[in-house]
């Protein structure tokens, strides 16, 4: 059992209207995803020892910090 919460993505864009809908193709969100979803992140999810309840999965902050990053240095 995994001790970090589960993201079903397919779940959250049931909500609002999905990524196909969302961003056009060659969009650097897609690209992030898929680069991050190929990640071995094992390392930083055996590492962690926290309490309380379960956290989000590491890859979610991957995903934030590499969108921000990269945009940012479009911007510049």
């Amino acid at each position: 059992m995994s001790k970090f919460r589960i993201i079903d993505n397919s779940a959250v864009f049931n909500e609002i209207p999905n990524e196909e809908e969302c961003l056009p193709d060659g969009h650097l969100a897609r690209f992030i995803l898929a680069a991050v979803q190929q990640m071995d992140l094992s390392a930083f999810e055996d590492a962690y020892v926290g309490s309380g309840s379960k956290p989000y999965s590491p890859s979610i902050d991957f995903i934030g910090n590499l969108f921000l990053y990269f945009a940012n240095l479009l911007i510049f």
